[in-house]
């Protein structure tokens, strides 16, 4: 079975607050750092959990004290679902690492550069003085088309992946009828917490 991971946290309270804390732990034996684990576990619904009658007032807590703060997001949206943001974070990474091949295919169209790249440590005076067929083309043109149809799939995969990024945005537009933020601005916000999320959890 794997091993649990735990992470160690820091928190800033009021030294009155810890105080009472600390005696409302040690009432029942325990210290204050267990009853906040044991909290955050029916919280969450985590492991060491309480039971269902705990997790359902841990639950109706959490609702109670910040429902009405709650921002109208498209991140808060994704906040809902672990796997949504997994998926969010996948398409993302898919579009930004094809626009970064495509960016690189177009230099290489402009500078030849992919040439020497294809042949790896050959000489590269040999390379310039070589014909487009010693080098594995019919001509440049052929060598362009080649790129092209590259530049063609990667976009294709750039394409596919939005679809489904703004498929989610649109399901998150049909259940927040208040969202008055445009997709660009969301997208920005969307960016930031994508990469906290990514620096605490992967």
């Amino acid at each position: 079975m794997k091993k649990e991971e735990k992470l160690e946290i820091k928190l800033n309270v009021q030294k009155e607050s810890w105080k009472s804390l600390w005696l409302m732990a040690r009432r029942y034996g325990m210290s204050p750092e267990k009853m906040l684990e044991q909290f955050v576990a029916d919280l969450t619904c985590g492991a060491g959990s309480g039971g269902s009658d705990e997790r359902d007032l841990a639950e109706r807590w959490y609702y109670r004290s910040f429902e009405m703060m709650g921002e109208d997001t498209f991140v808060s949206y994704l906040c809902s679902d672990e796997d949504m943001i997994e998926e969010v974070m996948e398409l993302k990474g898919r579009i930004t690492k094809s626009e970064q091949y495509i960016s690189e295919v177009k230099k290489r169209i402009e500078t030849g550069e992919r040439i020497f790249v294809h042949y790896g440590k050959a000489d590269k005076k040999s390379l310039i003085a070589a014909t487009w067929e010693e080098l594995g083309y019919e001509s440049r043109e052929a060598w362009d088309k080649e790129c092209e149809e590259e530049i063609r799939e990667e976009k294709e995969i750039v394409s596919e992946n939005e679809e489904r990024l703004k498929e989610i945005w649109e399901n998150f537009q049909r259940a927040r009828a208040s969202q008055s933020a445009t997709y660009e601005e969301e997208m920005k916000k969307l960016d930031e917490f994508l990469e906290e999320y990514g620096k605490s959890f992967r």
